[in-house]
């Protein structure tokens, strides 16, 4: 049998060393996946109501914009906004950046039509 005192040393530094591990991954959750952007459903490829509401979620970011123009999250990450969409073809982009500087562009496109048509 082993010496007691090398066993213990032995069990004492491989859980030294998972607590570390465990710990460095924490520690660089943030970096290793990057900005993120969910954004919810929305009502089908053609509307032909002009008010549009888009929302989602956001996770890992610093910045967020919405076509340019920087929007806010509550503490959750979740963000809602509202838009006038333009007659006809719409595309909207949610832009999310870390505070390491990566990006992520999420895009939703849209067509705006006053007149219901069968599709």
């Amino acid at each position: 049998m082993k010496n007691p005192k090398f066993v213990i040393t032995l069990i004492s530094i491989t859980l030294l060393i998972i607590l570390g591990g465990f710990y460095i991954y924490h520690q660089t959750n943030d970096f290793l996946k990057g900005p993120m952007i969910r954004i919810e459903d929305y009502p089908g490829y053609a509307l032909t109501e002009e008010l549009f509401e888009i929302s989602g979620t956001a996770s890992n970011i610093a910045f967020l914009s919405l076509n340019g123009n920087q929007i806010f999250t509550d503490e959750k990450g979740h963000f809602v906004e509202k838009l006038l969409l333009l007659h006809g073809y719409n595309i909207i982009q949610i832009k999310a950046t870390d505070k390491f500087g990566r990006e992520r562009l999420e895009t939703v496109q849209l067509v705006y039509d006053t007149l219901p048509h069968l599709y």
